[in-house]
């Protein structure tokens, strides 16, 4: 199958290319393992060829955890166990999560697909990492068809929290598009089902989703209230970060920047993927100049351009829109435009639809009044808020 080879082949190659020196050798190693697991579907490889590769495996940093993964799959591939197909299918899929949690999804993709499932719950777990990486590739169709698989699984398992699971993603797509209010109706009946059901986690990432529809519909206070209770019920030390991470933003919508830059610096510092740590460093970029550290946001802005070709397409987005603010704020209109018309042209290209419709909003001439973006007054959320930030000390904890 030479053309699926040519399919395979393109991510790892990207990544390959990318890398600095450092992480080059891994995703070599990376690719050299993968296709070595693709052969052994059709026939098993020769040994020398195996032995090359375990060695430069071998050869891996052993810290960060890929070099225990593809030794593990390397193990699978030489097993002479008779169920060596499904802990393959296991050990791929592994693999494939923490591909996912270290910001290389085209890869990803390539390696939960490699995997090939039989049983309901790894394909269940494929589909749902799948739809996952495509959301956050702005693939919306594919990622459809993948929660939608999901959630025909769960149905046929009877298991609401799998369930629940599926529908969340099936309502990021409707969010990710721009339907915002049906992407809302449908966390909040997530959020309901999921307190009836008492699946915690399910709520506590309904809420966090929910937190990032109402920023955007304009309602920054609740959004802040929503972060923060998605903070405080998630149990995991990453997850809880990441959520500050959002709760800050919020806080930056509403002009709080101290707190903002407080919890972001906390982000920034923690051992979380790529992909999060960068979004903290572009909201951080402005908060930075206005508080009057701008050797610090010129820093950061020379950091996230080196980065720009690995940032998924909303982070772009999110990077051209931050910087026309700065730019502006620096008395540069015309390069800020210019950020706006990148960002704009990213946001047409992957079909998100909300960024174009800010980007193009934020070209026109500054409104008066209240800050779109803060939606005005919200007395309910402000007032709730008022209460989370007398209580800011416990965020990080």
């Amino acid at each position: 199958m030479p053309g699926r080879d040519l399919a395979l082949d393109a991510p790892f190659l990207h990544r390959i290319e990318v890398a600095d020196r450092s992480a080059s050798w891994p995703a070599m190693a990376s690719y050299c393992v993968s296709r070595l697991a693709v052969r052994w579907r059709a026939t098993r490889p020769p040994e020398e060829e195996i032995a090359t590769v375990r060695q430069m495996v071998a050869d891996l940093p052993q810290a960060g955890g890929e070099a225990v993964h593809l030794r593990c799959i390397l193990d699978a591939v030489e097993s002479a166990d008779d169920n060596r197909s499904i802990l393959l299918t296991l050990r791929l899929l592994h693999y494939a999560e923490w591909l996912a949690d270290h910001s290389w999804p085209e890869v990803a993709i390539e390696v939960s697909e490699m995997a090939a499932p039989v049983c309901p719950g790894d394909r269940y777990q494929q589909a749902i990492l799948q739809g996952r990486l495509h959301w956050r590739l702005a693939q919306w169709a594919q990622a459809d068809v993948a929660y939608t698989e999901a959630a025909t699984i769960a149905g046929q398992g009877g298991e609401k929290e799998t369930l629940l699971r599926a529908r969340l993603g099936l309502a990021s797509i409707d969010w990710g598009l721009g339907n915002l209010g049906v992407g809302r109706q449908r966390l909040e009946r997530i959020i309901h089902e999921a307190q009836l059901a008492g699946c915690g986690e399910i709520e506590a990432h309904a809420w966090g989703d929910l937190a990032a529809v109402l920023l955007r519909l304009g309602f920054a206070e609740r959004a802040a209230c929503a972060a923060f209770r998605s903070h405080r019920m998630h149990s995991d030390p990453k997850l809880k970060m990441r959520m500050l991470g959002n709760f800050c933003v919020t806080l930056a919508a509403l002009h709080r920047d101290l707190p903002a830059l407080h919890g972001l610096r906390q982000v920034v510092a923690a051992d979380l993927e790529w992909r999060e740590i960068a979004n903290a460093k572009i909201e951080m970029m402005v908060l930075e100049w206005r508080s009057g550290s701008r050797a610090i946001a010129q820093g950061l802005i020379s950091e996230l351009l080196f980065a720009y070709p690995r940032m998924l397409p909303s982070m772009r987005c999110d990077f051209r829109f931050k910087l026309a603010e700065l730019r502006r704020l620096e008395g540069r209109e015309r390069d800020a435009l210019k950020q706006l018309e990148e960002g704009k042209r990213v946001a047409i290209a992957h079909r998100l639809f909300d960024w174009q419709a800010r980007l193009e909003a934020a070209m026109q001439p500054a409104p008066t009044g209240p800050s779109a973006r803060q939606g005005g007054q919200d007395p309910s959320g402000a007032s709730e808020l008022t209460e989370i930030l007398a209580d800011l000390s416990t965020v990080g904890a």
